[in-house]
């Protein structure tokens, strides 16, 4: 046996007496402890923490939203720049080779071939306005109308230029034909 059974055994008889200073007893001691936390602290401190994650998973879930509409944005603009350059291709293609026919035409001058340039020139400058438009991202689906409108005014002029040529070449070789 240790020192402290051998003192309870030889000490027995204090024991089995009832104690009535229980409740000063623990008052001096609960005085003697230090003072205990408010546990109101470490509720605001939890609740701020908690407040904290989930501002910052906000943050983290609207930075990924603004991504994928920039992504989505820039996925856009690459299908509305291929759209473009089809309509160049296609339209530039037909211009080019209605005015290839009427700067061939010998029986125009040169003045009239120039005059005529001018208002194909005013539709050209136009067109890099509804490109540059385009560009600031208004409302794509009519610029893109208005820049086809614009190739078909210029095919259209041509076209009718070069006819009413034809009309007048085909009327002076009538003159011309007398018997």
């Amino acid at each position: 046996m240790d020192q402290f059974e051998k003192h309870i055994r030889s000490n027995k008889e204090y024991f089995d007496e009832p104690f009535n200073g229980k409740d000063k007893l623990w008052e001096a001691l609960e005085k003697e402890l230090p003072a205990k936390q408010k546990s109101f602290s470490l509720r605001w401190k939890r609740g701020l923490l908690g407040l904290l994650a989930l501002s910052f998973l906000a943050l983290l879930g609207w930075k990924n939203y603004v991504q994928k509409q920039d992504i989505e944005t820039l996925h856009y603009a690459l299908e509305l720049n291929i759209e473009l350059n089809d309509i160049n291709a296609h339209y530039g293609t037909l211009v080019s080779n209605n005015l290839t026919k009427l700067e061939s035409n010998v029986k125009l001058s040169l003045k009239e071939k120039q005059e005529f340039m001018h208002f194909i020139d005013d539709l050209a400058q136009e067109q890099e306005l509804l490109r540059n438009e385009l560009k600031v991202n208004l409302d794509n689906e009519k610029v893109l109308d208005a820049i086809i409108e614009n190739f078909n005014q210029q095919i259209i002029l041509i076209d009718q230029f070069v006819k009413r040529l034809e009309n007048e070449t085909n009327t002076q070789d009538e003159k011309g034909i007398s018997l």
